[in-house]
């Protein structure tokens, strides 16, 4: 296994923007769809670039529904609004093992409109529109607190629910599209956001869960969904989603925004990909980011920056990505007999919102100077 620690000891140095994934959960086609939120890489963030099946599917009614991504077991969690359970993502293996459906304690006001894992203390919160509850994020996970009424004036209902690990507190959106910072006994803990314009009914909120802003100096991002959009509170940008039309949650993912979106192909290398090997949340022992489709043995040389990226991307040869970074840190790694690649990150001790670039270069035959570049990534760690 590849040394963490000189990688460990540069984060500690890296520099706070903000960026990262969106999961949208797309109930009619029992699928979630991943979007890029808004970042330095990405300024308006990005459509679907990513999409998984609901594990398993619920059979309840539309338009109710919610989505969770637990970053510390990697379970992406999803309601009908009677029924919950937990499933992988697509890119890495979870931690455990996949939640099979199960039903919470009835809530005062009726049916689920909202839901949010608090990673770190192992909680299931959800919403009726009307008062919060949390069970244990498990199968049949008791209730721990019972229902408790949302203490502030607000249009009914609570439509979205999201937990904040930065503030330890969560976050709301009503019928209306106003945000609500509320602590775990209902109280407000600051003031309501101004209305969000969407489309239709906002019916899913997303924290930025890196303590961060985007552009430098604006409020942390908030996300808003409705209408098959989904609208950042503070700069008004609006990322298309492009699913059903029946979209009815939002969660944010704490996975690497890249440039360009796409894989950049070697065509002497076919099976060529990348992923993250799991969430990039402080104390993940062993964040990455995985090569495939290389040869068994094949040598792949990844770059870190530590301090920004190069935003002209200049092409240096005939295939591949355009050149992302500027001070160059670089690891060497060879692949197992799979023809996969990882370096092993460890962000046991790494700051919440520490942020770094890397790239990496393998050798590529059909290239005429011998090897193809990855897309950019930005690291950036999340509060769990």
């Amino acid at each position: 296994m590849q040394s963490t620690t000189p990688i460990l000891l540069l984060l500690s140095l890296a520099t706070p923007l903000a960026a990262q994934h969106l999961i949208v959960n797309d109930s009619p086609a029992a699928t979630f769809l991943e979007l890029a939120a808004i970042s330095p890489l990405h300024p308006g963030g990005l459509p679907p670039v990513n999409g998984y099946p609901h594990t398993p599917p619920l059979p309840g009614p539309i338009p109710l529904g919610a989505v969770s991504v637990d970053a510390a077991t990697g379970l992406t969690w999803h309601t009908d609004g009677f029924l919950v359970a937990a499933g992988p993502h697509n890119w890495y293996p979870p931690a455990i093992p996949p939640i099979p459906p199960w039903a919470p304690p009835p809530m005062p006001a009726g049916p689920i409109h909202g839901m949010a894992v608090d990673s770190a203390a192992g909680l299931l919160w959800m919403t009726d529109g009307v008062f919060i509850q949390a069970t244990i994020a498990a199968f049949n996970g008791p209730l721990v607190v019972p229902p408790v009424p949302l203490a502030f004036g607000f249009p009914p209902p609570m439509t979205g629910l999201d937990w904040d690990p930065v503030t330890g507190t969560l976050w709301g959106v009503d019928i209306q599209g106003v945000c609500w910072n509320f602590n775990p006994g209902g109280f407000l803990v600051g003031p309501p956001t101004p209305p969000v314009p969407t489309p239709g009914p906002p019916v899913g909120i997303a924290i930025d869960k890196t303590g961060n802003s985007f552009p430098p100096g604006a409020p942390r991002p908030i996300y808003v969904l409705g209408g098959s959009l989904v609208f950042e509170v503070w700069t008004g940008v609006v990322i298309p989603v492009t699913g059903s039309g029946g979209e009815t949650g939002l969660s944010f993912h704490a996975v690497p925004a890249s440039f360009p979106p796409g894989p950049c192909a070697c065509p002497s290398l076919p099976g060529l990909a990348f992923q993250p090997g799991s969430n990039m949340y402080a104390g993940n022992p062993a964040f990455s980011i995985d090569i495939f489709g290389l040869p068994p043995g094949g040598i792949a040389i990844y770059g870190f920056d530590f301090g920004g990226f190069n935003p002209a991307f200049p092409v240096l040869n005939t295939v591949g990505c355009g050149y992302g970074l500027n001070v160059v840190t670089s690891f060497g790694v060879l692949a197992n007999g799979a023809g996969m690649a990882t370096l092993p990150i460890s962000l046991v001790t790494a700051p919440v919102g520490t942020t770094a670039y890397v790239q990496m270069l393998m050798p590529c035959a059909a290239d005429a100077l011998g090897f193809v570049l990855s897309p950019t990534y930005q690291i950036m760690v999340s509060a769990p």
